[in-house]
């Protein structure tokens, strides 16, 4: 995939919009031993623009941005790009997808964000991204598609740390009452993993089965793979994900752990 090059040059750190971060895909941005780097050595890789007139907006490098704000630089050494929001976004995601420093988590946002603020399809995000088109389903049902997930993200009372815990924890059909939970009770990650612990145990796993005649029924939803339409196809897969985080929830809260 060819990135779009420009000049290197040196932004004045006060005519970039720290507060609008539209193309932040991180879902952590804490910025870890990136403080004593950027004391001890400078400023060693540039950051990535969105070129707004006289005004920038961060595209790949909100951290480094951040800390060198903080350190007092007065410029930051940019590459700065002309572009739309559209490809800006797309651009976030490549330059973090080649230093392959995205967690599962970020990964699925970047393309939660694409398909919902851009309104693109898995096969257009494949083409953008240069992800293969399985790649962008399995990411995109990495986490169920619910109002209240964008919800939180954007109101940032939803972290990495609640979907953690809820994906390893709870059935995809009582997400919502959780997602209601946290964001009513402003639960912290750690107090959801013992609340859901407390509430979750004495639950049993789902079964999936299969009868002589290749039928399976999944948590009671019987599934024939020989005329199954399409519409029952994904219901069917929608059955065995729950099913399977069900029965990795039971694993879990067992003390089973895998030989």
């Amino acid at each position: 995939m060819t990135l779009p090059e420009a000049p290197l040059r040196n932004v004045p750190i006060d005519r970039i919009d720290f507060d609008d971060r539209r193309f932040q895909i991180r879902l952590d941005p804490r910025s870890g031993n990136l403080l004593d780097s950027l004391r001890r050595d400078g400023q060693l890789v540039p950051v990535v623009l969105q070129a707004q007139g006289g005004r920038f907006r961060v595209i790949d490098g909100h951290r480094r941005c951040e800390v060198l704000r903080r350190l007092g630089a007065e410029n930051v050494r940019a590459m700065a790009l002309p572009v739309s929001d559209a490809e800006a976004l797309r651009l976030a995601f490549v330059f973090n997808h080649a230093r392959k420093t995205l967690l599962p988590v970020d990964r699925w946002n970047s393309l939660r964000r694409m398909a919902h603020d851009l309104g693109w399809s898995n096969a257009r995000i494949a083409e953008a991204t240069g992800l293969h088109a399985d790649s962008v389903s399995r990411l995109r049902r990495l986490f169920p598609d619910m109002p209240l997930v964008d919800e939180g993200l954007a109101e940032g009372w939803l972290r990495p740390s609640h979907l953690r815990a809820l994906r390893s924890l709870v059935p995809r059909d009582r997400w919502p009452a959780w997602l209601r939970r946290i964001r009513e009770e402003r639960m912290p990650g750690r107090r959801l993993y013992e609340a859901v612990a407390a509430a979750e145990r004495r639950r049993e796993p789902p079964y999936v089965t299969r009868e002589p005649d290749g039928v399976v029924i999944f948590r009671g939803f019987r599934f024939a793979p020989a005329t199954a339409d399409a519409r029952e196809m994904w219901r069917a897969i929608a059955q065995y994900d729950a099913g399977m985080d069900r029965v990795r929830s039971w694993l879990r809260r067992s003390g089973e752990t895998r030989k």
